[in-house]
């Protein structure tokens, strides 16, 4: 197991994550505490290669998203037509989700390569489907969402996993997190 934290710049809230691994496939539950009180949690089983096999969102104990079924995505009770071949999500309030894709382009011996995406706003209860682009470059990677034209350089650990989103997550100490 292992547990990471990070803080979001914009809003002040934050998260404490734990990344379990298991022969088949991993876990990852989080906990994001936002700067109102709200808590959201958050579960995602995925493959060792990165895909995503279904998750499920709370805010406040109330479960307001779930995943995957079969090749399927559903949100609460709606199949999501068209999402059969989207294998990756990007979850607003977490940098996790960047850790996905970057995590199959590794296994992958990728270096570039663009994902349809399911996108989720978790404030705001939406989601859509979307296209970005990633670029792997030793302990960095280049983020690109190619429907608004935003892109960021992330760093990420020996893990794949996110230590540095400039101005928008960084990677606490537990010490930090804890205060």
């Amino acid at each position: 197991m292992k547990e990471i934290f990070w803080k979001n710049l914009e809003d002040g809230a934050v998260e404490s994550a734990e990344l379990v691994k298991f022969s088949q496939f991993l876990l990852s539950y989080s906990s994001i505490i936002e700067t109102d009180s709200t808590t959201y949690t958050l579960m995602v089983y995925f493959t060792h290669q990165g895909v995503v096999r279904e998750f499920e969102i709370k805010e406040n104990e109330e479960l307001i998203f779930i995943g995957r079924k079969n090749r399927d995505w559903w949100i609460n009770s709606d199949s999501l037509s068209n999402s059969q071949n989207i294998d990756f999500i990007d979850i607003s309030l977490t940098p996790f989700t960047n850790t996905l894709p970057i995590l199959f382009m590794k296994n992958n011996k990728i270096k570039k390569e663009a994902f349809p995406m399911l996108f989720i706003d978790v404030a705001n209860h939406k989601f859509k489907i979307v296209q970005q682009q990633y670029t792997l470059m030793g302990d960095e990677v280049l983020y690109e969402n190619l429907n608004s034209n935003y892109s960021n350089t992330l760093t990420i650990d020996q893990d794949n996993l996110t230590l540095d989103y400039p101005n928008v997550f960084t990677r606490l100490k537990k010490e930090s997190a804890e205060n």
